[in-house]
C-alpha cells in the first residue's frame, strides 16, 4: 500500500499534465512554456508532488497567477486536498520561468521622474457612478502580428491581427479588448460597435467616451458617436495622462501573451 501512496501522484499528474498541442514552438528555438512544462515530470526532484499540481493547473489556464488558483481551489472549483489547502500553512507555490521572462522590460533610464499627487488620484473617474458613464478608448500596435481566431495561420501579414482597441468603463473598471487588422476607421468602428453589443447584452448603455487623439477624431469615427446620440472627449496634444485609465491595462495586456 505503501508503494502505491507513492506512484499515485505521479500517476495523476502524468494525466493533469497538457498534451503537446499546448506546446507552442516560437521560431527556431523552444518557447518558455515548453521549458518550463518540464518541471511538472515526476523525474524533476526539486518540486514537491503539491508543486507540480500547481504548476499544472499555471499552465492549463493559460499562466494565469498563483493567488487566482488558489482562489478557485478554495472555492471548490479545484481539488483542495491534493493541493495541501487543508493545512493551516497554504504550501508555497512555484515559479514558472515563462511568466519571468514574460515579465522582464526594459529598466527606466532614470532621467525622468514622475511623482504622483496624491490628492489628484481617481480624478479621471470622479462623478462616474454607473457604468457605462464615460468609457475610455485608447489603441495597442504589435509589431508581430498575431493570427486570425477563426484561421490556422496560414494568412498573409497583411490580414493578421496588428493591434487591438481598449475599452475601459470607469465606473465598474470592466476591461474589453477588440482585435483588428487594422488600426483605421473601419475596424475601429467596428470594435466601437462590438463593445457596446457586449455592452448591452449585459444591461449596460454607453452615454459618453473618453480617448486620445488620432482615429478616434476622425469624422468616420466620430458621425458613428453622434449618431447614437453619445459625446466625446479628447485628451490634450501630448497629456496622455489624461486617458490614464486606458493607458494603465496596456502594459499588462501586452505582457499576457508573452508566457503563452
Amino acid at each position: 500500500m505503501a508503494f502505491a501512496r507513492q506512484e499515485a501522484p505521479h500517476s495523476w499528474l502524468q494525466s493533469q499534465l497538457p498534451s503537446s498541442n499546448y506546446i507552442v514552438l516560437q521560431g527556431r528555438g523552444r518557447s518558455h512554456s515548453q521549458g518550463s512544462l518540464k518541471r511538472a515530470y515526476p523525474s524533476n526532484q526539486n518540486l514537491t508532488p503539491t508543486q507540480k499540481i500547481w504548476q499544472c493547473w499555471h499552465f492549463k489556464l493559460g499562466h494565469i497567477t498563483y493567488s487566482h488558483i488558489q482562489k478557485l481551489a478554495l472555492g471548490g472549483f479545484l481539488d483542495r486536498v491534493s493541493m495541501g489547502l487543508l493545512r493551516t500553512k497554504i504550501a508555497g507555490h512555484p515559479k514558472c520561468s515563462a511568466c519571468q521572462f514574460g515579465k522582464q522590460t526594459r529598466l527606466p533610464d532614470e532621467t525622468t521622474t514622475t511623482i504622483k499627487r496624491e490628492g489628484h488620484l481617481g480624478s479621471l473617474k470622479e462623478g462616474q457612478l454607473k457604468p457605462g458613464d464615460r468609457v475610455f478608448c485608447d489603441q495597442l500596435e504589435s509589431r508581430v502580428r498575431g493570427r486570425l481566431l477563426h484561421t490556422a495561420g496560414r494568412k498573409l501579414d497583411k490580414d493578421r491581427f496588428c493591434g487591438a482597441t481598449i475599452f475601459v468603463d470607469a465606473a465598474s473598471g470592466y476591461i474589453h479588448v477588440e482585435f483588428q487588422v487594422t488600426l483605421n476607421a473601419t475596424d475601429s468602428i467596428n470594435a466601437l460597435d462590438s463593445f457596446e453589443r457586449s455592452s448591452l447584452h449585459m444591461g449596460v448603455a454607453v452615454n459618453s467616451y473618453y480617448t486620445d487623439n488620432g482615429i478616434f477624431k476622425s469624422k468616420r469615427f466620430v458621425h458613428e458617436i453622434m449618431k447614437n446620440s453619445q459625446s466625446i472627449r479628447y485628451s490634450g496634444v501630448g497629456s496622455k495622462w489624461q486617458n490614464g485609465v486606458s493607458e494603465e491595462p496596456s502594459p499588462s495586456l501586452r505582457l499576457m501573451p508573452a508566457p503563452l
